[in-house]
């Protein structure tokens, strides 16, 4: 995955991807801040991306459902 911050001051590099900052969180102490950032930034924007890509698929869904994701 791509890197989420990258950084290079006078040849050195440090890079953190998206993946490794709630790891990260949870080393400093952080567990609650790693847990919101883990369904703030990744989980609900994938399930929103997913939905959107089912309902413009046309997959047959039961239509409670449907207007469920679409909301």
């Amino acid at each position: 995955i791509f890197p989420f911050i990258n950084m290079r001051v006078a040849g050195l590099g440090n890079e953190i991807r998206l993946i490794q900052i709630p790891e990260v969180m949870v080393a400093e102490d952080y567990a609650s801040m790693a847990t919101l950032f883990m369904v703030f930034v990744q989980l609900i924007p994938a399930f929103c991306m997913v939905a959107i890509i089912l309902l413009c698929a046309r997959v047959h869904l039961p239509l409670g459902l449907k207007e469920w994701m679409a909301r």
